[in-house]
């Protein structure tokens, strides 16, 4: 796997975007405009040497995001909306600190390389 990641304060354009390649799909998740779009490789062709011949065929997908915004304006309604209607989180207690554990590996394993 290969991540790059590039940050910058003189840039003008504002772009957060989080890309994955894999061996059948490419996914961009654009952070700033909130879609996502995968695209899928069906078939993949490919001649030897001397006669050399490529061939991909594949689709795009672009799933419908249903809840879009602010992700800290989205996280504290639902906050006030599971405290007044006294209903579960999405998200469990559980859930959510996987999630930190899994970021702070990230994050240890990153120091740990570019030490």
């Amino acid at each position: 796997m290969t991540a790059t990641l590039v940050a910058s304060r003189v840039g003008q354009t504002k772009i957060r975007r989080i890309e994955l390649t894999q061996r059948t799909n490419f996914v961009v998740l654009d952070l700033v405009r909130q879609d996502l779009t995968i695209h899928r490789v069906d078939h993949t062709e490919f001649l030897t040497e001397g006669g050399a011949r490529y061939r991909q065929s594949g689709h795009i997908e672009i799933p419908f995001i249903e809840r879009r915004g602010e992700p800290l304006a989205l996280e504290l309604d639902e906050f006030v909306e599971c405290v007044s209607s006294r209903r579960p989180p999405r998200v469990t207690g559980v859930q959510g600190r996987r999630a930190l554990e899994v970021a702070l590996a990230v994050r240890r394993s990153a120091a740990a390389t570019y030490r």
